[in-house]
């Protein structure tokens, strides 16, 4: 019994699939002949075989009344010797010629005309096979009379003694579209509503022992499972018929109210043993097929009484390719099915269907019911043209259940898509229209439905791509907080419940359509980048649920590399139609899109491509406008005026302490690109406190831990609560011209992100006179894999412990930079900074001084000069020195003379022709000494040269570059004074300055300088200042080397 449902369940999937067949004004009878054999293989030398043939009035209409003959062709080696017509309730029967094979049918008691859809008593005929007959024979039968054309059929037999096998009887299964004569379709035309849809199944017959010494035919084995799967695109509307639910069919089976007329969807005819024989329940019964109300998560049920029992056939979509399946399990064994024909009408509501229709008060007669309301259609084609695959089945059966033996239709023919109309129309809305803000976003896209019977549906839609406006892209903002969904919490393909975390979830969908009463609805989930169908970047899945449905729809998103624009595209949507889809993005200040950055007009454009490829997509373009604050306020002129703030942490003249620099842009302003900032002087870092990074590592951003001296977080987006990333800040050698570099590393990992390490690299730059600190930035990136970052703000720190050092002046002084906009705007910006308690810095420079050596102590003679000085920590930085050599030492004018002296562009060229000694400075901000020479330079405002240092770094320090610059002055006692008047605010330990002897040397003794009067004599006069305003005068005596003992 539940095996004539399964193939009604196969049937009405294969009605859904095969729809077809145009809808005609004049009705007609049409004949419909089949011939089974009983067993489905005869035996040589059986004599109790027989032949089952069963005719039906396929067509719409009545016959009209005239006489109806049967017609039986044997082949060569069966011989007849029997031939037998049933009767039904309504008391039709046969009578039967086993001379001239012929049976003529007798009217009962409703007429001499075979109503629509009946279908007539069998005829057995009982048949003797030749022993000697091996091989296939073929046999016919033919009706004909009744007014309508004669129909024939052809049956092949097998003969042999091979057992008969379980399954789909060859050639059996069929799934045809059918006219209002009964007529098979062949062409199936796009999108057409058809009249209805015939599906027909038959399993094989064996021969079993009744124990009694006889035998019977029966089906070889009880069908347990039938699935039907009918191809894309073919689909059904239960919106179109009314609904029974399962008390009223119960009452249908009791002869009492029963089902409403109008949820009649169709009939079967099957085919059944009852445990003696073959037994027909035929139209004759008015087995009606219903619509029913469906149990919670099923898409659609059907059912129909059998013998008192109900037969449910339940429709599901596939989670895959979103065709429809039917699916009966477990079908009762108690009685097995031999064949079944269902029939489905494409539109119940069609007054041709009228006599078909189940009438309660005249179950068996013919009196027509109308349809109690409009006719809508049921059933529609698909509306892609061309080749359409068929239909398949698959059967299993109770006694072999592991084995399934399937069966599929012949591929069709679609044609006419040019006939189709497609109209769709589409509407964007961003929560707000503030330029440069977080947003939201709904968007909405129409397609007119035509729900007229005798029209073409709509094809539905297959392809979606929207682009958004210029200037509006992904927010950066948006990925805080979020997850991904991967493909095993998605499983695409299937309908399991998604298991995406709640953190995925990016939206809600909506999808309205005229299959079902109530709309599909749920979430829309961000995909795990790369891990997704596209391998892309963005990607995200629609899920929408509803009456038995799911839907799994992903998405792809791209972002234009150079512009941000964003365009999302649904492709190979399912064949399935919908009249609404709406989908709503999160908004909020984590919201996924951010607003273009300035007031304007640009345009979205949709392009909206349906499966019928003969029309056209439709490309529909939106402007959408952004303004200064979401209500139509302008926003003037482009601005760009970044807050800058920047200090060290502990502002105690001298000590070390973390520094701090902060750029923070507001919205609407134009995008930050690049920072430059200078330190005051004395404000200064101690590269001897960490290890510089290889210039490969810190183009990557792998530099060693060594190297790190500080940290920093960038915010990215719009809005009040911008994406904040950190990053560690490196200290490099030499880069762009600078004496040192810095590499800011910033991995880009945000919620399931993960676009590597961004790397901005800084040249340092020291002032060779001062020593101040200049850091220029490369240019931020603008984008990421086209996702413009839109930098709101950069928090640097250098918090390497004892690296910065503060200053020992505390004169105010500021933090001076320069910003710049993508836009070449520079921002001058400063923020004030001064150290405290400077007071409290003690100043104790030590200096030493020597002169002579055994070859240069005579008077007249030139002599080697050197000074020492030494600072121990913790002081206060020397300002100035002076220093003011006794009448013992003098200056040789032959090299003091300003025309013997180089020029300052020599010097800084390191093109002196002459040096007139060497210096060493040792300074605990590097690992090495400063080492360079000292030239005379000549000085416009003074008669006489000026005393120049040049110091050069060495090992990692060797682009570091120091001028000192000392004014050479004689006083009017004679005296050789030279001040360095303005000595950088750096850390110096030890300073050694060298004057050689020779022939260019500067200094010359005045008289032997080993003698006692000289030695007395030799008292040089120093005065030191500090950095903190402190001053030091002393007299101190040099020391002469080179005497004899």
């Amino acid at each position: 019994m539940r095996a004539a449902v399964r193939l009604l369940a196969l049937g009405l999937a294969l009605l859904l699939a095969h729809t077809g067949s145009a809808v005609a004004a004049t009705p007609s009878a049409g004949w419909e002949i089949g011939s089974t054999a009983l067993p489905s293989t005869f035996a040589p030398g059986d004599t109790g075989a027989q032949y089952r043939i069963l005719a039906k009035n396929a067509g719409a209409a009545a016959t009209d009344g005239s006489a109806v003959q049967v017609r039986a062709v044997l082949p060569a080696g069966v011989t007849v010797t029997a031939i037998v017509g049933d009767a039904d309730y309504v008391g039709t029967t046969w009578t039967c010629d086993v001379a001239t094979l012929t049976c003529d049918l007798v009217p009962g008691f409703n007429g001499p005309a075979v109503k629509a859809g009946q279908v007539l008593p069998p005829i057995l005929l009982t048949v003797t096979v030749d022993a000697g007959l091996s091989g296939d024979v073929v046999s016919g039968a033919t009706i004909e009379g009744g007014g309508t054309p004669a129909v024939s059929t052809a049956t092949t037999t097998p003969v042999g003694f091979a057992p008969v096998p379980f399954g789909v009887r060859d050639g059996s299964f069929r799934a045809e579209v059918v006219d209002e004569a009964g007529r098979a379709v062949s062409e199936l035309q796009a999108g057409e509503h058809p009249f209805s849809v015939v599906v027909g199944l038959a399993v094989p017959a064996a021969r079993f022992d009744d124990g009694n010494g006889g035998s019977y035919a029966a089906p070889a084995d009880t069908v347990r499972n039938v699935q039907v799967r009918m191809p894309a695109g073919f689909y059904g509307s239960t919106r179109t018929a009314a609904k029974c639910t399962n008390d009223q069919l119960a009452l249908t089976l009791g002869q009492g109210a029963g089902c409403p007329a109008g949820s009649q969807v169709g009939t079967v005819d099957l085919t059944l043993f009852n445990g003696t024989s073959l037994y027909s329940w035929a139209d004759s019964q008015q087995i009606a097929v219903y619509n029913m109300v469906p149990p919670k998560g099923v898409v659609a049920d059907f059912a129909f009484a059998l013998i008192g029992n109900p037969v449910h056939v339940r429709i599901e979509l596939d989670p895959d390719d979103h065709s429809l399946v039917a699916t009966i399990p477990n079908v009762t064994e108690r009685f097995p099915v031999l064949d079944q024909r269902l029939t489905l009408w494409g539109t119940p509501g069609d007054p041709l269907h009228d006599a078909e229709r189940f009438n309660p008060a005249d179950p068996f007669g013919g009196l027509p019911l109308p349809f109690p309301g409009d006719a809508s259609p049921f059933l529609t084609l698909p509306s892609r043209c061309g080749q359409l695959d068929g239909a398949s089945v698959s059967v299993s059966s109770w006694g072999a259940p592991g084995r399934v033996s399937s069966a599929r239709t012949a591929a069709r023919t679609v044609k006419g898509c040019e006939r189709q109309r497609f109209g769709a129309s589409i509407g964007l809305g961003m929560d707000t229209t503030r330029a440069d803000a977080p947003s939201g976003i709904s968007v909405r896209v129409d397609v007119d439905q035509q729900t007229g019977w005798r029209g073409l549906a709509t094809p539905p839609l297959k392809d979606v791509a929207v682009a958004l406006p210029e200037g509006v892209s992904v927010s950066p903002s948006s990925a805080d907080g979020l997850a991904g969904c991967f493909p095993d919490q998605i499983r695409l393909g299937t309908d399991a419940e998604p298991a995406c975390p709640d953190a995925s979830r990016i939206g809600s969908v909506e999808i309205a359509t005229p299959l079902l009463d109530e709309p599909l609805r749920g979430g829309v989930f961000l995909a795990q980048p790369r891990a997704n169908p596209f391998g892309s970047l963005i990607a995200f899945y629609v899920v929408a649920q509803g009456s038995g449905v799911t839907l799994k729809l992903p998405s792809r998103v791209t972002t234009d590399l150079a512009t941000g624009r964003v365009t999302t595209t649904f492709e190979q949507l399912p064949q399935l139609p919908f009249s609404t889809f709406r989908v709503r993005f999160k908004g909020g200040q984590r919201g996924l899109l951010a607003t273009a950055p300035t007031c304007g007009t640009a345009a979205a454009s949709a392009r909206l491509t349906p499966w019928n490829g003969s029309l056209p997509a439709i490309v529909i373009e939106q402007p959408m406008t952004t303004d200064a604050d979401g209500a139509g306020g302008a926003c003037g002129a482009s601005r760009f005026e970044p807050a800058f703030r920047a200090g060290t942490a502990d502002a105690t003249a001298g000590r070390t302490s973390p520094f701090a620099l902060a750029v923070a842009r507001p919205d609407q302003h134009e995008q930050l690109e690049a920072i430059s900032t200078e330190l005051p002087a004395g404000l200064t870092g101690r590269i001897a406190a960490a290890t510089l990074c290889a210039d490969a590592a810190a183009a990557r951003g792998t530099c060693p831990v060594a190297a790190q001296v500080g940290s920093v977080q960038v915010g990215s987006g719009p809005g009040a609560s911008p994406l904040f990333l950190d990053g560690k800040v490196y200290v490099t050698g030499p880069y762009r011209g600078g004496a040192f570099g810095l590499s800011v590393a910033v991995p880009a990992v945000a919620g399931p992100f993960d676009l590597g390490t961004v790397v901005v690299r800084a040249a340092i730059f020291v002032d060779p006179l001062t020593t101040r600190l200049r850091i220029v930035s490369d240019p931020f990136p603008a984008s990421l894999e086209g996702i413009p970052l839109r930098i709101r703000d950069v928090r640097l720190a250098v918090d390497r412990p004892g690296f910065m050092l503060n200053p020992t002046n505390c004169s105010p002084a500021s933090v001076a930079g320069q910003l710049r906009s993508t836009r070449g705007r520079i921002a001058t910006v400063a923020s004030r900074f001064q150290v405290g308690d400077c007071g409290a810095l003690r100043f104790r420079p030590r200096m030493t001084l020597r002169a002579g050596s055994r070859r240069h102590r005579r008077g007249g003679d030139s002599t080697p000069l050197e000074v020492v000085l030494a600072m121990s920590p913790g002081q206060a930085n020397v300002r100035s020195v002076s220093v003011t050599l006794p009448r013992t030492l003098s200056a040789r004018l032959q090299v003091l003379n300003t025309r013997n002296a180089c020029t300052l562009q020599q010097f800084r060229s390191d093109s002196c022709p002459i040096d007139v000694g060497s210096a060493v400075a040792v300074t605990p901000l590097l690992r090495d000494p400063l080492v360079g020479r000292v030239a005379l330079v000549r000085n416009r405002a003074s008669r006489l040269p000026d005393v120049m240092v040049a110091l050069r770094g060495q090992g990692d320090a060797r682009a570091v570059r120091v001028e000192l610059a000392g004014k050479i002055a004689i006083t009017r006692a004679l005296q050789i004074r030279t001040t360095f008047a303005a000595a950088p605010d750096a850390p110096i330990s030890k300073f050694r300055l060298s004057f050689a002897a020779g022939r260019h040397a500067a200094i010359a003794a005045s008289e032997n300088l080993c003698s006692a009067r000289a030695r007395r004599r030799s008292i040089a006069q120093l005065t030191f200042v500090a950095q903190n305003g402190r001053r030091v005068a002393r007299d101190q005596r040099i020391a002469i080397a080179g005497c004899r003992r």
